[in-house]
């Protein structure tokens, strides 16, 4: 740039120009005031400000200090005392307030309040609602790929892509995915709503690599909480899923499936219902069973499948020391002699009564005074009790439902009868008289229907 080549002016004030200067027109090749504080390229029609080589119309080097600036009655604001940019509104209420926008794209860093977007009813803008906010974002052929919106008449923030609402976020904290109306704290709504926790720590260790949900109450203990994690300590993808409660002292485990699907409980389990029910198998060819796990001896029960039969026996394997086998026909059959008994001892019968209860075994003693027993109350179908007399006890065989012959059956103490119960009467099946000489059959009497016989054969005639 040149200093002053040519000038034609037309001055007026005072004769040496210091008062003041005024003209019509001033014509210059280049120009330049107090040493580049004011310069101008006349050949590249430049004006520079701090600077005498302007690369821009205006170019100002140095800070710019006003008390406010309005561009276009508002298209472009600054307010000067809140440090506040305003784009359409002249009275920015943030760092960047953008009113009335249309299509476009802004960007806005920094905390807090960085930038506000409204809009009022706007002709020709079709993408806003009334009362509505909305920042959008396109892509190089100008699409539409993604909305921010916030509508003031329901007070709801609403993101979306690929023209289609994805999130809300309602005005009492409700957030919903895929839905409109989320019914809960956070609601998911979709064709396969998944969700996925990921841990991404490389960790191999037993209960490495967790995830979890924790269930805190007010003052942020873990009531409950589901937690799935690795299984083992080798380098493999075996899970293991946990759900634990709170005790009252400590997080606890009560269920845990590992990767082989086996579930393991730490407390009792009930079902409940109108009809419990639960199920051992999937009709399947294989063995099913109940195992209880002894500190000495484990016990069983279950379906042997290969030999189509239900077994209770000792042990972890069925077709070893079965106890007793239900089979197809079905037929009940005990590996073993069958006793039942009442707390692992005879029952005794209460003194005078005559027609004890029988409801809890079938060993049972009588009581020590004499007595004349007429029936056995509370039998089942099928059931058989043995009896052994202390005293002098006599049955009434003659006219009550106990039948054992025509005469009433007197017996003395340690003397033994069997009784079988077809639903309705007592049947002597058997009676061992302890003073018998059982050496000889018939006990030794001469009488083959004696009274002593071991066997009365008359039972059932």
């Amino acid at each position: 740039m040149s200093s002053k080549n040519s000038s034609s002016a037309a001055t007026t004030g005072g004769s040496d120009g210091l008062h003041g200067i005024s003209a019509t027109a001033v014509i210059a090749t280049d120009l330049e005031i107090d040493v580049g504080t004011l310069s101008v390229d006349a050949d590249n029609n430049r004006v520079g400000i701090g600077t005498t080589e302007p690369s821009t119309r205006l170019q100002v080097d140095g800070v710019v200090t006003s008390t406010g600036l309005a561009v276009d009655s508002g298209t472009l604001s600054v307010d000067s005392g809140n440090n506040r940019v305003g784009i359409g509104t002249t009275e920015p209420d943030g760092a960047l307030h953008v009113m009335k926008a249309s299509a476009g794209s802004v960007t806005a860093s920094g905390d807090g309040n960085a930038f506000v977007v409204e809009a009022d009813d706007v002709s020709g803008v079709t993408l806003l609602a009334p009362n509505e906010g909305v920042i959008y974002f396109g892509d190089v052929a100008d699409n539409d790929i993604g909305r921010i919106r916030y509508n003031h008449a329901t007070d709801s923030m609403r993101f979306w892509t690929n023209n289609a609402e994805r999130v809300r976020i309602e005005s009492d904290g409700k957030v919903g995915i895929g839905t409109a109306d989320p019914g809960t704290q956070l609601q998911m709504t979709s064709t396969a709503p998944y969700a996925t926790l990921q841990n991404s720590t490389a960790e191999n260790s037993d209960g490495g690599c967790e995830s979890k949900i924790i269930f805190e109450d007010h003052a942020d203990v873990a009531l409950a909480q589901v937690e799935g994690s690795h299984s083992g300590s080798s380098d493999d993808t075996k899970g293991k899923l946990i759900l634990s409660t709170h005790t009252g002292s400590a997080l606890t485990a009560g269920l845990t499936i590992n990767e082989s699907q086996q579930s393991t409980f730490t407390g009792d389990v009930v079902v409940t219902g109108t009809t419990p029910k639960i199920t051992i198998g999937d009709a399947g060819t294989e063995d099913t069973m109940l195992v209880f796990d002894g500190s000495a001896v484990d016990f069983r029960m279950g379906i042997y499948d290969s030999g189509d039969r239900l077994e209770i026996g000792k042990g972890t394997a069925h077709n070893t020391t079965p106890a007793i086998i239900v089979n197809s026909t079905p037929q009940v059959m005990t590996t073993a002699a069958f006793g039942m008994t009442t707390g692992g001892t005879f029952g005794t019968f209460s003194d005078g009564d005559a027609t004890p209860s029988v409801v809890t075994g079938n060993l049972w003693k009588h009581h020590a005074s004499t007595q004349t027993i007429t029936m056995f109350d509370d039998g089942v179908a099928g059931q058989v009790i043995n009896v052994i007399s202390t005293a002098a006890i006599t049955y009434d065989v003659t006219s009550t439902n106990l039948k054992g012959g025509s005469v009433d059956l007197v017996t003395a103490s340690g003397d033994v009868t069997q009784w079988f119960f077809d639903g309705t009467n007592w049947y002597l099946t058997y009676f061992m008289d302890v003073s018998a000489d059982h050496s000889v059959i018939g006990g030794g009497g001469a009488d083959a229907n004696d009274s002593n016989t071991i066997l009365h054969m008359s039972v059932f005639a």
